[in-house]
């Protein structure tokens, strides 16, 4: 009996202190969340007007279609991460920070799609298709001027700029053939970064 009536006590003592822990973590990460919302409401209030003066701003949004040339080079700001080719590609372009945000190119973006056979858009090109395109066509300039200036900004206008598109699509100089590109549909895995991860 003695031996029971010691174990309860440090039994509910453990219990207890799991649970005070716990709910200790619980209310950090409900912190940490609100805090970053408020900093997220608070810095797009403020680079609302500074975006809409952005020159890659104005000659970017309201676009149905926007392309990103992909330009892989010992300067370049971008890592390419082939997950299975054809079936999903996912491009990571590496932020200032060490951050990262990712464009995701799958067979189905859907279960749906999936079951009705709808395989995501993948073109072949002629390289004429490059200039005919330019002003639809973000290169790396775009991710390596605004990666040497505030992320959060840089992050707030991409997102403007791409909430505005119907489509992207991906021009990969990897996979260039002779005169011929091809030209890949993705999408931005707004789980990559915490920023966008606010606006799911």
């Amino acid at each position: 009996m003695k031996i029971k009536t010691f174990i309860f006590p440090l039994l509910f003592i453990s219990l207890y202190s799991f649970s005070q822990v716990k709910d200790s973590t619980k209310m950090t990460s409900r912190t940490v969340e609100s805090t970053y919302s408020k900093e997220y409401l608070l810095k797009n209030k403020i680079f609302k007007e500074r975006i809409s003066k952005d020159k890659f701003f104005i000659k970017f949004s309201k676009k149905d279609t926007l392309y990103i040339l992909l330009e892989e080079n010992k300067n370049s700001v971008v890592n390419k991460f082939i997950v299975k080719k054809d079936t999903v590609i996912t491009y990571i372009y590496i932020l200032k920070d060490s951050s990262k945000i990712e464009f995701q190119h799958m067979k189905y973006f859907d279960f749906d799609k999936r079951d009705a056979g709808i395989t995501s858009n993948v073109y072949k090109k002629h390289k004429k298709f490059l200039k005919d395109n330019k002003n639809h066509i973000i290169n790396n300039c775009f991710f390596r001027g605004y990666n040497k200036d505030d992320v959060s900004y840089f992050l707030a206008l991409l997102d403007e700029i791409l909430t505005s598109a119907k489509k992207i699509l991906i021009i990969d100089k990897g996979e260039f053939e002779g005169e011929l590109i091809t030209i890949r549909e993705v999408e931005l895995n707004r789980f990559s970064h915490k920023y966008f991860m606010t606006k799911i």
